[in-house]
């Protein structure tokens, strides 16, 4: 069932594309990052969001955002939920970016910084608007040049309802927010009267979403649990076992332990 016009919102992927990766859109992702990491970002460019696709069973993946400011690479992914599943997804899409940065190059790059941004509904309202992820083993900063991010978009909407006239807070709630609400809030916020603006835009060009989570827990979850039994049958391959062993204790199509075993040949 499609979802009404009415419901079109800044935190779905799409729409949130859509108002940010336009050169007009940099302005305000610039103000927006700034309001999450609390510094400024210069020289936005835009790069592929396209993950390549490394074997033929693989299918090629979108980032939501991927931007480069030559000292620092920013991935920023809007999650419809929070799950173990889609955490795990991002995850591997950015360190996946990390990697192909070190295969570029002839020595692994320290000097660049990278940063993984998420924007989700569905976190606990015990969660902080802005929650940095730590990565430190004991009082000794583990990766100093990976930082991650996850912001609650749901609780700074609440805390927009409740009164909070932070900027960083009402500009985060922004993305949760119909036009008709940002009109209660974004007085003479500049940030929040454009988002309006581009809300209305998409509104009258015929924009309608979908609320897509359930099919996105289920693709994910059909693509980690192929890519799990891949895994375990390597693993037997590399023990020794026969294609026809391995069959017979998993259960597993032919098909699909001929195929792990070609590419484990391959390489």
């Amino acid at each position: 069932m499609n979802n009404s016009t009415k419901d079109i919102r800044g935190y779905n992927d799409k729409v949130f594309k859509a108002i940010f990766s336009t050169e007009k859109g940099k302005i305000l992702l610039k103000k927006l990052l700034k309001d999450i990491l609390g510094r400024n970002i210069n020289n936005i460019t835009f790069i592929s969001k396209e993950i390549p696709v490394n074997k033929i069973s693989q299918k090629a993946e979108t980032l939501d955002l991927l931007i480069d400011n030559k000292e620092e690479r920013i991935d920023i992914e809007v999650n419809s939920c929070f799950d173990t599943v889609v955490i795990f997804r991002n995850l591997l899409y950015f360190f996946n970016i990390i990697n192909q940065d070190q295969e570029e190059g002839k020595t692994y790059k320290t000097n660049k910084n990278y940063v993984l941004i998420s924007l989700t509904r569905g976190l606990s309202q015990t969660f902080d608007v802005i929650n940095e992820v730590n990565l430190t083993l004991g009082e000794k900063e583990y990766c100093k040049n990976v930082q991650i991010y996850e912001v609650n978009l749901d609780k700074a909407l609440k805390l927009c309802y409740e009164g909070d006239n932070r900027d960083f807070v009402r500009h985060i709630g922004a993305l949760s927010m119909e036009t008709n609400e940002l009109k209660k809030f974004k007085e003479d916020d500049e940030f929040m009267d454009e988002i309006d603006r581009e809300l209305q835009r998409l509104k009258a060009n015929g924009c309608v979403v979908r609320d897509d989570t359930e099919k996105l827990l289920r693709s994910v979850k059909e693509v980690n649990y192929q890519e799990g039994i891949e895994s375990i049958i390597k693993n037997m391959l590399k023990k020794g076992m026969t294609i026809k062993n391995i069959i017979n204790i998993t259960d597993v199509d032919k098909v699909i332990v001929e195929k792990v075993a070609k590419e484990l040949a391959n390489n």
